[in-house]
């Protein structure tokens, strides 16, 4: 059976996190606090769509998957991380390249370009960084964005220790908590063009980076909306949806900051959205319904998907979500742990709550039909 309307109905709202987001990214910028609140929280809200309602029931005795489909799942949940990884290689390296690039322009001396690889999003704020340091330095009124406020302040990046106040370095950027919007709007002087342009290369790689780790996920949504188990598919497009909207929110921030215009940013995330929508439907298009001791071809290409998506999300929470939390969190990280773990239960009790229900309505149904 295809349902190709509960497919794009449930692949556009797990991405609709992206265009709301963004909308709260360039129009209302959160604290850093919330940020890593909302961060920690999506992150365990994705280990319950990643690590349970994909790779769990490879561990069920009822209904046991045959083992051909099982070493699948376990293979491309491999490469699934490898893939990751391997993209999240590719896009640090560029942005190494375009910093490195700047330096020649005089942005920063190649040697303290501070671009850590295989994390897109710390990659981004170094970019908006460097904005705001440069920024700074071209106009004397930029001074007082990290001066006199530095009792009263809120760190938009993590940038190391203390040689980061030294000018040729990506300083640690600081504006104050209650005025975020207007330093990023008003107040900011225009950065230098060539730091401008290497802000925006940096903000376009990590939406690139999005765009095609939405291509799995978007295929396991339409598969699990032919299945209609709701309990597996709500959980599954709940965590998504969770990690996705931070995410955008931090996102579009630092992309601002970077010199992309406000509805440039809205446009490139809601592509996404359109673009979850548009795959889930074709997952659902090309996987239909089978019994799950199906060992033919299509089941196992199923199993590869869904293995690789599971990879992937699995190492965007270790590599990505659950890191820039805790650089969001500054001084106060070990709340991380408690907002993960918050995320993971909320999850896991709507899911149960799902189950019941329709155990119920199923029960209901069956007693009526008899």
């Amino acid at each position: 059976m295809v349902r190709l309307g509960t497919a794009a109905a449930w692949g556009v709202f797990s991405a609709s996190a992206f265009l709301v987001g963004s909308c709260v990214g360039v129009t209302a910028p959160l604290t850093s606090r919330v940020r890593c609140v909302l961060m920690a929280f999506g992150g365990g809200a994705l280990l319950v769509a990643s690590a349970v309602e994909v790779f769990a029931p490879i561990t069920q005795v009822k209904d046991r998957m045959p083992p051909a489909k099982q070493w699948t799942m376990f293979t491309f949940g491999l490469v699934g991380a490898l893939v990751f990884a391997g993209l999240e290689f590719a896009l640090d390296y560029v942005m190494r390249r375009q910093a490195e690039k700047g330096s020649s322009h005089g942005a920063a001396d190649s040697s303290s370009v501070k671009i850590s690889f295989n994390n897109r999003f710390r990659n981004l704020r170094s970019h908006a960084e460097a904005v705001e340091a440069a920024s700074g330095r071209s106009s004397a009124a930029g001074g007082s964005v990290g001066g006199s406020h530095k009792e009263h302040t809120m760190e938009l990046v993590e940038a190391g220790t203390a040689d980061s106040a030294k000018p040729n370095d990506f300083a640690l950027s600081r504006v104050p908590s209650d005025s975020l919007g207007a330093t990023m709007s008003a107040r900011m002087p225009s950065p230098p063009e060539h730091v401008s342009a290497s802000g925006k290369q940096a903000s376009f790689m990590v939406w690139l980076g999005v765009f095609v780790d939405a291509i799995p996920e978007s295929q396991v949504i339409g598969i699990l909306a032919n299945r209609g188990d709701p309990a597996q598919l709500t959980a599954f497009v709940l965590g998504v949806f969770l990690a996705n909207l931070p995410e955008a929110m931090s996102a579009a921030q630092k992309m601002m900051l970077c010199g992309v215009p406000r509805l440039q940013i809205i446009c490139m995330w809601g592509a996404i959205t359109i673009w979850t929508g548009l795959g889930a439907v074709i997952g659902s298009l090309l996987f239909p319904v089978h019994d799950d001791s199906d060992s033919s071809s299509t089941a196992m290409i199923e199993a590869a998907i869904e293995g690789l998506a599971g990879g992937q999300l699995l190492s965007l929470v270790s590599n990505t979500i659950l890191p820039e939390a805790y650089a969001e969190a500054g001084h106060q990280g070990s709340i991380v742990g408690f907002c993960c773990m918050l995320g993971f239960l909320t999850v896991t009790m709507v899911t149960v709550i799902v189950q019941d229900a329709n155990y119920e309505s199923d029960s209901l149904t069956n007693h009526t039909a008899r």
